[in-house]
């Protein structure tokens, strides 16, 4: 998701498409976008809501409160269907052939089900394959999917010739009007100065409020949940809101480095800088387990 803002405009214009395909949404704001002093100024409510998240301001503390819409918590209960399933519909079956070879996410009413085809496009061999990490409601007639097109392992045969990967999927719903979703491209060469982090390499995780102050230290389920979702975690190329939403967690490794991690609200993907002497980089990852930490309450 792209947002696109004008200062001196009344709206801003929200792009699904990471490439600024397509119609972009556009949002209505009371008042109009402005610079101060080089920084651009928007109103915090109407801007964040469009992103899905509920904002409060406390006039006693002057603090502004950010967090994520209660609707990005509902998951969508969904099946996996190969296209066998659906030759018996001809309607249905036009409208995954005229797809199927595109890239992006198409979708489709029949009944009482809504289908869903997540394609990767044209890859150069066989071997990739689709995965899903979240597919939730982002508003309430909107349902968003979060997913990523792997390649083939190091080690793994695959046909030499060119291939249209795609995954055909199906929820019950009949309020849904709208699918939007992102669909990330792993490249593996992203992480080949990757950190690893297992029990064996953290010295310490610790839980930090935004004024600080530590809140906890981080062991048990939630450090092997911390664990894993770094593991499996993929670098997002899609650019984010650069603010702070939420705790932040540090994680101390017995090499040195810190691994600091900040949340800007998504419940799905987080902001890790490495620091280690010279050695200062950030990245903007999908980890769904971190995200949820650093979002909780508790």
């Amino acid at each position: 998701m792209n947002i696109e803002i004008t200062p001196g405009k009344k709206e801003i214009y929200i792009h699904r498409d990471a490439d600024f395909s397509g119609i972009p949404e556009v949002v209505k704001l009371n008042t109009p976008i402005v610079r101060v002093k080089g920084k651009i100024v928007v109103p915090a409510i109407k801007f964040f809501g469009s992103m899905g998240m509920s904002v409060t301001w406390n006039s006693e503390k002057r603090i502004l409160s950010i967090s994520s819409s209660p609707l990005s918590d509902c998951e969508v209960a969904y099946e996996n269907i190969p296209a066998d399933f659906i030759k018996g519909n001809e309607n249905l079956m036009t409208w995954y052939n005229e797809n199927n070879m595109k890239p992006g996410i198409s979708y489709k009413r029949d009944g009482e089900y809504v289908y869903v085809l997540i394609g990767a496009g044209e890859k150069p061999t066989g071997g990739y394959t689709i995965q899903i990490d979240k597919i939730f409601f982002s508003s309430v007639d909107t349902v968003s999917i979060n997913a990523r097109v792997n390649p083939p392992g190091d080690n793994v045969r695959v046909i030499m010739m060119i291939t249209y990967p795609s995954t055909l999927i199906r929820f019950k719903s009949d309020t849904v009007k709208t699918v939007i979703g992102d669909i990330i491209d792993v490249n593996p060469s992203d992480k080949e100065k990757w950190i690893t982090m297992d029990s064996t390499t953290v010295s310490k995780m610790e839980l930090y409020g935004l004024d600080n102050v530590k809140l906890k230290d981080i062991t048990g389920s939630d450090s092997k949940a911390i664990i894993s979702s770094f593991a499996e975690s993929i670098i997002d190329p899609n650019p984010y809101v650069k603010m702070i939403a939420g705790n932040v967690l540090k994680a101390t490794m017995k090499d040195g480095y810190i691994l600091t991690f900040t949340s800007y609200g998504s419940k799905t993907n987080v902001i890790v800088n490495f620091e280690k002497d010279d050695d200062n980089r950030s990245y903007h990852l999908v980890a769904p387990a971190i995200a949820e930490i650093l979002l909780r309450n508790d």
